[in-house]
């Protein structure tokens, strides 16, 4: 393409680094340099004299270029749309009742309840006594083991006394505060005060680790939880003292699936192999780390409401049921649908609405919070914008107006009692919203917020306030706000946008993107009338070979002195209001000047605007065709056949709605050969006022043969892939008896008539027919098709034993009907030809392809392979050539789609025809697939 040759030469002057990125960017591969012949063994600094030639290779190497296909922009349908109407500025926004008040007299908070403990002390402390605590003796003397020694007669060398387990003198606990870890810092800090308050203050040292220098020498801590100011410094962490017992509150890692954490525990645990007194890990995970020197040294043990705490700790780690992995498996999808419909989830809510709705154990907490739909935010987490939107789909499919949405409601309303009027009200509207429920409160409060916007006037702190509030709204709320049934909804989801984002909607910087769904022509008020009746013109322009457009506004384009090569379309839009692009994922793009915009690989996108929508695509060289181009700013595709070039051109064709149209190629020479029809493009070849039709046929990938499952069928029919790599043009009916006696002068069939197809040729009276038709039309290459392109067309894309379907009556196809297929309906048995195109066509318009005459195919009889082949030809050899399709005489099984035949070449029957086919040659070219079908053992039965 143009546009990459002149990108090249504009960067060949710039630096290589430039080079190299356009050369990228256009599908150029970088070669390596080829020596010469010339330069072989020469001296460093020699260079031969300029001969004006380029060598074979030089040539070779710069024609080595690797790039796709070229693909042009191309308008696919226009629509015009009808005027919208003005919409008005809300009333209530003018009016000094719904401002809010400047000092809010009802304060909020989001500091919420903390969540419950996960366990009682009382069982928690036992555990960590004997998991922690020393054996020291107490002063009694043991009786049962002073019995047991004399019993068995052991001499008594001291008496025995009791042990007693006893709390360490000094303690040291270690606490993770990763974020990973927030729903369980107020478990942490209850137990570490449990334990300061049992122990004393001055015997129990908490800290926090700084977790990046978590594995280094220098790792720093700081006390924790910090009270005091004296205690809200960074120190270098020291291991304490062998004696001194350690326990420490973590999950060493396992809540994030990068595992960074896990090898700084793992090299953090090098610093305490030495260390002898107890050392203990709670860990609030599903499962212990499987590193065993990690288990053994930090002997993590559960933290975890749903699993009862052993009396001793172990050694070895510990893991969770497989079928509770199972479970949280199945039902996660579905806790996250039911948190998808709040803004803001802490994690007392958190711990309220898994006790509530049972979804499971606590270790679940640390899932839900380290999920990668998650978005962790200080105060708490919520579903990530890109998410959300499907859980909440969800939630509606399930949830919606049910018991558990109302628990989850009434649990939600409960816990944020103390919260800020905004993020209640907030909660509000997403309930109504996707619970289809109306609250007046609500929309008063969110129509305030909007109010006191409208008129913030000099205060740029409290608008900045209100608009951050509203963006929040907006970023929180369902998608579905915009076609919400509740036009007040509607209205609402409107009005809290034009004020999020007013100073850049005045300033033409709108969002980068819009929701699916969202109309700004619904944002019309913000303007005056005359503002709204401004119109501009946008230029739509191709800017690379793989269908790269520019977007362009007129006026600005010519206030800068640019020209615009070869506009592909214009559009209308407001001055105010830009293009909208619609992209197939369902994102909208507010247009801005300059705009630069791929188009996906069989995709279209959409350029909306209040009067117009315009669907474009980028679409690569037809197959039919052997070149395409712009001319006259329209593209056009060329192609030649027999010898005679057509063109064709891309432009619109008005459908039965005055207001729309679609593009597709059309000739505009009626009186052209080649044209396009319901069907697809045809070919109208006439010998001596006979006229027959050809089908192009695209290629493809298909399935040859048929299932196992198909009834009736052969064992020849083996299934199996086959791709026609190049499209060819086959005719749309069997070569009628006109046609043959048009060309032969004789007419060998057995049922008369100019509109039957002719039988009683064999394989080389066909053959002689195609050369002496190929011998008076310069250029036309007429062939049998080979089977798997007979088949393909056969088939019509259908997959079926006919491309009818399962099943087929003698009304569809002339086949002897008191023999139906796998025991269908009985119909008639005409006991002859039927003339051409008198039964229905298949999808592609091809007629007669099931039944009324056996028909030739190029290739010998073989077996199939059993791999993907590409356009294959049959065997070299053989004892038949290929016939398909069936005949008048043959019953139902033998005119499916799959069904194959042979006969030896010679042979001539009153139910055997054949039916032309045309391979597609571009200029240049010579026969099909540049070369001859294979024919090496025909034998005497070639032309010679």
């Amino acid at each position: 393409m143009a546009w990459g040759r002149l990108a090249l030469i504009q960067a060949a002057g710039e630096s290589e680094q430039a080079l190299r990125q356009v050369a990228t960017l256009f599908g150029y591969e970088e070669l390596p340099e080829k020596e010469s012949p010339q330069s072989r063994n020469r001296p460093d600094g020699w260079t031969p004299a300029d001969t004006g030639q380029q060598s074979v290779e030089e040539e070779q190497s710069v024609a080595q270029v690797i790039r796709p296909p070229a693909r042009f922009l191309c308008v696919n349908q226009t629509q015009s749309l009808d005027n919208p109407e003005q919409t008005q500025r809300p009333h209530y926004l003018d009016d000094p009742k719904m401002r809010l008040p400047l000092h809010n007299p009802q304060p909020g908070t989001y500091c919420f309840a903390a969540p419950r403990p996960l366990m009682p002390l009382s069982r928690l402390l036992p555990f960590l006594l004997n998991s922690l605590g020393r054996l020291v003796m107490n002063g009694r003397i043991d009786h049962r083991k002073l019995a047991r020694q004399i019993s068995q007669g052991k001499p008594l060398r001291r008496l025995p006394y009791r042990n007693q387990q006893r709390w360490p003198q000094r303690l040291h606990i270690i606490v993770d505060c990763r974020t990973a870890l927030e729903p369980f810092w107020p478990d942490f800090e209850s137990l570490v005060a449990a334990l300061k308050k049992l122990l004393g203050e001055e015997a129990v040292d908490a800290v926090r680790l700084d977790d990046d220098r978590l594995d280094r020498n220098d790792c720093l801590c700081i006390a924790w939880p910090g009270e005091c100011e004296s205690n809200r410094y960074w120190r270098r962490w020291q291991p304490p003292a062998v004696d001194t017992s350690i326990l420490i509150l973590s999950d060493l890692g396992e809540a994030e699936p990068n595992g960074h954490a896990q090898i700084r525990w793992q090299r953090f645990s090098r610093r305490l192999q030495t260390h002898t007194a107890p050392i203990l890990t709670l860990s609030p995970a599903r499962q212990s780390p499987e590193n065993r020197l990690v288990c053994r040294l930090f002997r993590p043990n559960p933290f975890n409401d749903w699993h009862s705490l052993p009396r001793h700790p172990g050694r070895d780690g510990f893991a969770q049921d497989a079928s509770e992995h199972e479970q949280l498996d199945e039902e996660l999808n579905d806790i996250l649908a039911q948190l998808s419909v709040l803004p803001l989830v802490d994690s007392g809510l958190l711990r309220r609405l898994r006790d509530a709705l049972q979804w499971g154990g606590s270790a679940l907490e640390s899932v839900i919070w380290n999920h990668p739909d998650m978005l962790q935010m200080g105060l708490g987490i919520r579903l990530k914008a890109s998410a959300a939107e499907f859980y909440r789909q969800r939630y509606q499919q399930k949830f919606a107006k049910s018991d558990t949405a109302r628990k989850i409601w009434t649990i939600v309303e409960d816990h944020h009692q103390a919260a800020f009027a905004g993020l209640k009200q907030l909660e509000k509207f997403n309930q109504c919203l996707l619970e289809d429920t109306h609250d007046e409160v609500m929309l008063n409060y969110m129509r305030s917020v909007c109010a006191t916007l409208a008129h913030s006037g000099e205060d740029a702190g409290r608008r900045r306030a209100l608009q951050q509030q509203c963006r929040t709204i907006l970023a929180s709320k369902p998608d579905s706000v915009w076609i919400h049934r509740n036009q007040a909804y509607r209205d609402l989801g409107y009005q809290l946008f034009a004020f999020a984002y007013e100073d850049e909607i005045r300033a033409g910087k709108w969002p980068h993107k819009l929701e699916p769904g969202f109309d700004p022509v619904q944002l019309q008020w913000l303007f005056d009338e005359k503002q709204s009746e401004q119109q501009v013109t946008w230029l739509v322009a191709q800017t690379g070979d793989q269908g790269q457009f520019v977007l362009l506004q007129h006026d600005k384009t010519e206030a800068d002195g640019e020209t615009v090569v070869a506009p592909i379309c214009s559009l209308q839009a407001q001055a105010q209001i830009p293009p909208i692009l619609a992209l197939p994922s369902g994102e909208r793009i507010p247009i801005q000047h300059g705009t630069q915009v791929n188009v996906p690989h069989e995709r279209a996108i959409e350029l909306h605007t209040p009067w117009q929508r315009l669907e474009l695509t980028a679409a690569e060289k037809p197959a039919w065709a052997h070149a395409i181009f712009w001319d006259d700013n329209q593209l056009r595709a060329a192609m030649t056949i027999a010898g005679t070039t057509h063109q064709f051109t891309w432009m619109s064709d008005q459908t039965d709605n005055a207001s729309a149209s679609v593009c597709r190629w059309i000739n505009q020479n009626p009186r052209d050969v080649v044209q396009f029809d319901d069907y697809g493009l045809y070919f109208d070849l006439t010998i001596d006022g006979v006229t027959q039709r050809f089908r192009w046929i695209d290629p493809g990938t298909f399935q040859m043969g048929s299932p196992e499952t198909e009834a009736e069928r052969n064992n020849d029919e083996l299934l199996h892939p086959v791709t026609i790599s190049k499209g060819f043009w086959l005719a749309d009916t069997a070569c009628t008896q006109a046609l043959w006696q048009a060309m032969m002068d004789e007419n060998p069939s057995y049922f008369k008539g100019e509109s039957l197809p002719v039988e009683q040729v064999n394989w080389d009276d066909v053959q002689a027919f195609i050369k002496t038709v190929n011998s008076q039309f310069a250029g036309l290459q007429l062939r049998l098709p080979i089977e798997a392109e007979w088949e393909y067309a056969c088939r019509a894309g259908t997959e079926t034993p006919f491309s009818f379907g399962d099943t087929i009556t003698t009304d569809q196809v002339n086949f002897d009907g008191n023999y139906p297929y796998a025991g269908g309906k009985k119909g008639i048995d005409r006991s002859k030809t039927v003339a051409v195109k008198s039964l229905p066509a298949n999808p592609w318009g091809l007629y007669e392809m099931h039944g009324n005459v056996w028909e030739w195919c190029q290739d010998w009889y073989g077996e199939y392979p059993k791999d993907l082949a590409v356009d294959p030809q049959g065997p070299p050899s053989g004892g038949g050539r290929v016939v398909r399709g069936g005949s008048w005489v043959n019953v139902g099984r033998g005119v499916r789609s799959a069904d194959r035949y042979r006969y030896a070449p010679d042979l001539r029957f009153n139910s055997l025809g054949f039916r032309l086919a045309l391979g597609h040659v571009e200029p240049g070219q010579g026969s099909f697939d540049e070369q001859p079908l294979r024919d090496e053992a025909a034998g005497h039965h070639k032309d010679e």
